[in-house]
């Protein structure tokens, strides 16, 4: 099974993992745009894009919305994907052209969606990705787990009583916290 994401941005794979760092540094620049293609299960092969969509069972979305992300992943992406693949969006809903993946899910071109973002959030009652078998869909909250709301409040808790006594914990830049002193 092949796994990807699809990030931007200046990405650099960690050497202790075993990658090759030098030929994964992918630099953003205000007049380029690169794209770093990762495939999971070669650990860190950089392929095009439609190698990418045509070679993954899961792609998963993790890219800020911008004009140059906007519709990344139309009709003809979605149509590079194997039958049996399944697309996950967790960035942002207009990354995906929504009608395009409507259309390639009602005619099982792809196997599935996984969606936590939507063009207009919330959906509103009876929208065409609400009709179909193939999709998971929840509201904007696919991180939510019982575990990481357990650290995440037990956290909150021992950090606003540590503050509270002058011993804060989990500072994050203890040189701003110096200067406020003087």
């Amino acid at each position: 099974m092949s796994a990807a994401t699809i990030r931007f941005g200046r990405y650099e794979l960690d050497r202790e993992r075993g990658l090759r760092h030098g030929k994964h540094h992918v630099r953003l620049t205000p007049k380029s745009l690169s794209l770093l293609w990762l495939l999971a299960d070669r650990a860190g092969e950089l392929v095009s894009k439609d190698e990418l969509f045509t070679r993954s069972d899961i792609l998963s979305i993790h890219v800020q919305l911008s004009a140059r992300t906007r519709g990344l992943v139309g009709a003809r992406e979605l149509g590079l994907m194997k039958p049996t693949a399944y697309l996950i969006n967790t960035a942002r809903g207009p990354i995906v052209d929504e009608a395009a993946l409507v259309q390639a899910l009602q005619a099982h071109a792809i196997a599935g969606a996984g969606l936590d973002v939507f063009d207009q959030e919330p959906l509103p009652a009876g929208h065409p990705l609400t009709l179909l078998d193939n999709t998971l869909l929840v509201p904007h909250i696919g991180y939510v787990t019982e575990d990481q709301y357990r650290v995440r409040y037990r956290d909150t808790v021992e950090n606003v009583a540590a503050y509270l006594k002058g011993e804060p914990l989990r500072v994050l830049n203890p040189d701003v916290r110096a200067t406020a002193r003087q």
